[in-house]
């Protein structure tokens, strides 16, 4: 965390350096970041190589380790699947958007960055959970999964709602801030008003899916988030977009795509779960994930 730290100041005094004083637009962003990326890579890799404990990086045992790389491909493909549909459904709703003329373009990127930093502290409370989880299933503490579960999704719903409807009371300073162009503003807050309000949801959404991603279980979230958030975000577009092209039934698929995929996945989740405190629960000797009934 600290190198973390350090990188990101060194990258925004860069930035300035880069960017104010040898007026280098874009390529200087590039090159802070990546200057700011190697000193932390550097920082971290020295750490590693120093250290005298179980994290300690010994060079000349790097090589391919067929049966952990068996289990990284059947967590990591499922999800690298699913960022990839992401990215497909967020360029139609983009391009939904950009049917609506530049000014509902340029609200959609300023509330978005408003969700954007929101969303910092939810997938933080995403990754808090898949490594609590990960540890305490891997001990076979399945109470401490559930605990961890309950914790995290609390955590995580309830700063989703009181930043999300934070935002929305003070979006119009806040969009302003951005950008303070009154149209731009009224456009950026039909997705604030939407989104930002119903935020907890997608925090729920976002723990249940590491919680399931922590215990090894990968394939069945990804297909069900490929088809309640992406393949339903563009048949949204498709129709229900297509009929009343407004900006507000556009970004009505959000909250209800969080809450179909955080419905289906819940069951998933709550059922595995069940069966581990009863005791019923077995680990697959290959992949070491959940046999759910």
């Amino acid at each position: 965390v600290y190198y973390m730290l350090i990188a990101g100041v060194l990258n925004v005094i860069l930035n300035i350096v880069t960017v104010v004083g040898f007026k280098m637009d874009v390529a200087g962003v590039a090159v802070a970041t990546v200057i700011s990326q190697l000193v932390s890579a550097t920082l971290l890799v020295r750490a590693l190589l120093n250290n005298t404990g179980p994290t300690k990086l010994i060079v000349k045992r790097i090589r391919l380790y067929r049966e952990a790389l068996k289990k990284i491909l059947w967590i990591g493909v499922p999800g690298g699947a699913q960022a990839s549909f992401y990215s497909i459904s967020n360029l139609v709703i983009m391009s939904a958007v950009a049917s609506l003329g530049a000014h509902a373009i340029a609200g959609n990127v300023s509330s978005g960055t408003i969700e954007g930093m929101i969303h910092a502290i939810s997938f933080a409370l995403y990754q808090t959970a898949l490594a609590s989880v990960g540890q305490n299933y891997g001990a076979k503490k399945y109470d401490r999964v559930v605990g961890s579960f309950i914790r995290c999704a609390g955590c995580s719903m309830t700063s989703n709602l009181i930043l999300g409807w934070g935002a929305y009371f003070f979006g119009e300073t806040l969009l302003a801030i951005i950008n303070p162009n009154p149209e731009v503003i009224k456009m950026g807050m039909v997705r604030v008003s939407i989104n930002l309000t119903t935020y907890l949801v997608s925090g729920l959404l976002d723990i249940v899916t590491s919680t399931l991603r922590g215990m090894g279980i990968s394939l069945f979230p990804a297909i069900v988030t490929m088809c309640g958030i992406c393949l339903l975000r563009v048949v949204w577009v498709a129709t229900v977009f297509h009929h009343y092209n407004t900006l507000a039934s556009l970004y009505l698929s959000y909250p209800v795509s969080w809450a179909m995929v955080a419905l289906v996945n819940g069951i998933l989740l709550a059922a595995v779960l069940r069966k581990l405190l009863r005791g019923g629960g077995s680990r697959d000797r290959k992949y070491g994930t959940v046999k759910a009934a």
